[in-house]
């Protein structure tokens, strides 16, 4: 007999966390307060989840266990096909957005299907202790799913104490509800996501912001389990009773809004319409869509699919033979790293010398026969320096020294793009002084309006133009002094296109052999590639771009080929004292041309900013003591790729 109290608290859950899907896609898009929204509820509704889950593992099925294993798998093999035709790259074996929800809950119920074992997890001192290797698991820095295992693992062996039994007086009840939902409330603007998912610490704070939900979090339960009543609530009961059909089949569709169709406004309306739609349809076609699934991954069919896709190489990665290790050797290679960043901090204890910022990196550059960099604010001794760190709630404005340019020109960067949000941080004043400086400094640059280059590396003649999708703090005036992208969706982008094949035309006017184009353009902060930048990157492509060096995400991005163009979609941050939402993290790229003027290859080299004193320095991924967690980030954004090691 089914559980009704359950089956709402599930209910409500699920909705909660199809909402928080939709609505995470857009969450770096405009507003910080969504996020706020998102950080709410994964406070606690994946810890409430495990706890049910516990609450339901009396008995251990070892048929339901084969059963979640068979549809993790089917959930792995849908995601890893939706990655190969949105993005290009096909890797089984990498766990994939929701996916880790279920290998976890399969792998609590195999311990407990161990009577000896679950002896052991029934004691309540293992469950103290579970919960301080909770708390402490932050300080660990390994496998983001090894975490969560670690983080969530006391919540489920918690639930399986029947703690829904336990009766507290209502009115008490609705009080300390009450003050939790405030709490949480509070607590949603000052933590990060990822800690909220069991992710390691960065910040002094985040022990106490693991410790607080490891405390409220099973009150907020045992106030649900007394005031939500045990019998059937319309729509929520039965959004329950369906709530792995609805986690099984909701996150595609949530990706597809994300990847295909670039909404900038009411995107909170359309991510609650959606989440009722689609748990509607749920509701109604639940009956068939369990017989469906049910067939599939209990038939022998689905046992062969399997196998045939773990046997049957279709990754589609290019391994270099020796003559093409010998083209390679002979290309022209041409170098991009990402933005080159002084926050307030940084600046404060660098005393205006910059070498530190590319000592460890710098070899690299002088390799390569030509390198691109991103100059992410202007450089103004008259001006105020850099005020705020991103993450302390200042209004962000950056300004750097001049000795910061006679730094970069040292290390190997050739030219740098001035085109991006930040060059008017300090106006117009500030920006003109820093076409002074760059001029004066004698390093070559790329942004003013109307602006474009044509350079020669070794013989080849190359084409350079630069774009931003806005500039901080002055929504019109930016429009006279770089040039601009629109929101596809805007009413000026046919002007922006056609301003566009303009600045191709002259290109190829000059007869150059090879275009490469610098947008400044991307959600801050997510790996995945939005439907701006691929509205964009089409256009630039089929307009004649050979390379495309983006950036802005402040995080790697995926690399992607279309015929005979590469796109570098972002590289990631060059070196930031801001290392949240891993953007620690980046790569400096190369990109290979052969001597028919055609790109034949791209190679990586990982860079992550690590403290060393005061300051941040951009290190190596053979220097790093964050080596696993470097290559999983890159190694899950990039994927497959074709890659010669430096």
């Amino acid at each position: 007999m089914r559980n009704n109290k359950i089956d709402n608290i599930k209910g409500i859950l699920i909705i909660l966390m199809v909402f928080a899907h939709f609505l995470l896609t857009y969450k770096y898009v405009e507003l910080k307060e969504y996020s706020m929204i998102i950080n709410f509820i994964y406070i606690f509704h994946m810890p409430l989840f495990f706890l049910i889950s516990g609450e339901l593992t009396k008995k251990v099925n070892f048929q339901r266990i084969y059963k979640y294993l068979m549809i993790f798998i089917l959930m792995i093999i849908s995601f890893t096909f939706y990655d190969y035709f949105t993005y290009g790259y096909f890797n089984l074996f990498s766990l994939k957005y929701s996916s880790w929800f279920l290998l976890l809950l399969i792998s609590y119920r195999l311990i407990l299907s161990n009577n000896k074992i679950k002896k052991v997890f029934n004691n309540k001192i293992v469950l103290v202790i579970l919960f301080l290797l909770s708390l402490l698991s932050g300080f660990i820095k390994t496998d983001l799913f090894i975490l969560r295992f670690i983080y969530f693992l006391f919540f489920f062996m918690l639930g399986n104490y029947n703690l829904e039994k336990l009766k507290i007086n209502k009115k008490i009840c609705y009080i300390l509800l009450t003050t939790i939902i405030l709490f949480f409330i509070t607590l949603s603007s000052i933590t990060r996501l990822d800690l909220l998912m069991g992710g390691y610490f960065i910040n002094s704070s985040d022990i106490f912001i693991r410790l607080s939900i490891l405390i409220t979090v099973p009150f907020l339960y045992l106030c649900l389990c007394n005031i939500i009543p045990n019998k059937k609530i319309k729509f929520i009961t039965k959004i329950g009773e369906y709530s792995l059909l609805l986690y099984l089949l909701h996150r595609i569709p949530s990706l597809i809004i994300n990847d295909y169709f670039y909404i900038s406004k009411y995107y909170l309306i359309i991510s609650i319409v959606m989440t009722i739609i689609f748990s509607l349809i749920i509701i109604l076609l639940a009956k068939y869509l369990n017989i469906i699934i049910e067939k599939i991954v209990m038939s022998k069919v689905f046992i062969v699919i399997i196998l045939l896709l773990i046997v049957i190489p279709f990754n589609g990665n290019i391994e270099l033979n020796i003559k093409e290790e010998k083209e390679l050797d002979d290309s022209i290679s041409i170098g991009f790293v990402g933005d080159l960043i002084l926050l307030e901090d940084e600046l404060k204890n660098s005393n205006n010398n910059f070498d530190y910022y590319f000592n460890n990196i710098s070899n690299y550059f002088n390799k390569t026969d030509y390198v691109f960099g991103v100059l992410e604010g202007p450089v103004d001794d008259n001006s105020e320096y850099s005020y705020g760190n991103f993450s302390d709630n200042k209004e962000l404005h950056l300004n750097y020294p001049t000795t910061f340019l006679d730094s970069i020109k040292d290390s190997g960067i050739d030219m740098v793009t001035i085109s991006n949000n930040h060059i008017l941080d300090r106006g117009v004043e500030a920006y003109k002084n820093t076409i002074k400086n760059l001029d004066n400094k004698e390093l070559d640059y790329i942004g003013k309006k109307n602006d474009y280059k044509i350079i020669n590396i070794k013989g080849l003649k190359v084409g350079v133009l630069a774009y931003t999708y806005n500039v901080n703090y002055h929504p019109e005036g930016y429009k006279e002094v770089t040039n601009y992208l629109v929101d596809p969706n805007d009413l000026e982008f046919n002007n922006v296109k056609e301003k566009i094949e303009t600045d191709f035309k002259i290109l190829k006017n000059n007869n150059v052999d090879l275009i490469i184009v610098l947008p400044h353009y991307g959600t801050q902060f997510s790996k995945r590639v939005d439907i701006y930048q691929e509205t964009y990157n089409r256009l630039f492509v089929s307009l004649g771009a050979n390379i495309i060096f983006g950036d802005h995400s402040h995080r790697i991005q995926p690399i992607n080929y279309y015929n005979d163009s590469v796109i570098i979609n972002s590289p990631g941050n060059y070196l930031n004292s801001y290392i949240e939402d891993d953007g620690d993290i980046g790569m400096y790229v190369k990109v290979y041309i052969n001597k028919n003027k055609k790109v034949i290859g791209t190679s990586i080299t990982p860079i992550i900013s690590e403290k060393e004193g005061n300051l941040y320095k951009p290190k190596l991924l053979l220097e790093s003591n964050n080596k696993e967690r470097v290559k999983n980030i890159i190694g899950n954004t990039i994927f497959n790729r074709k890659i010669k090691e430096d």
